[in-house]
């Protein structure tokens, strides 16, 4: 019993292990007493190293069960080296069922921890360093019950 036990972990831990193979890049924010404020940019930098493929950016966020509304909007920018935009618009985040209230993502207890695609099959145009800025956008100065927020660039499925 206690080597189907040992050898179980293991595949666990295998498992884990290759499923952030993929990831580039991801880096999360903590939002000082879980409010994000209108005129806090979240400003992630990262290097891209391989132009030949194609990428999946994507948001983690993490809320509280008592976020007042079921959605987020967002806008973000995608600069490179020199400044120049490369992506940028609005985005909205379905984080709980509009009717029901129920929550959406996986949680435990009152938190709830979200992935969106921001950005699919996104291919950048040249090596190096980029920008990628987002700012909550639900014209609310103070917005309460929100955590953290994250950024993910993920090599894509071929």
């Amino acid at each position: 019993m206690k080597i189907k036990s040992c050898y179980f972990g293991l595949v666990i831990v295998v498992f884990l292990s290759a499923c952030g193979e993929n990831t580039v890049y991801q880096n999360n924010v903590d939002l000082s007493s879980g409010k994000w404020a209108s005129q806090q940019n979240i400003l992630f930098d990262f290097d891209v190293e391989d132009t030949t493929g194609a990428y999946n950016i994507a948001y983690t966020l993490r809320n509280g069960l008592d976020y007042p509304y079921y959605n987020l909007y967002l806008k973000y920018s995608l600069k490179d080296s020199s400044g120049g935009t490369i992506s940028s618009g609005l985005q909205e985040l379905i984080l709980m069922n509009k009717k029901s209230g129920k929550p959406y993502g996986s949680g435990f207890g009152d938190k709830y921890d979200h992935q969106f695609i921001s950005l699919r099959n996104f291919k950048f145009p040249y090596t190096g360093k980029y920008y990628f800025n987002i700012v909550q956008y639900m014209r609310i100065d103070s917005l309460p019950e929100l955590y953290s927020v994250g950024l993910k660039v993920i090599k894509a499925e071929e």
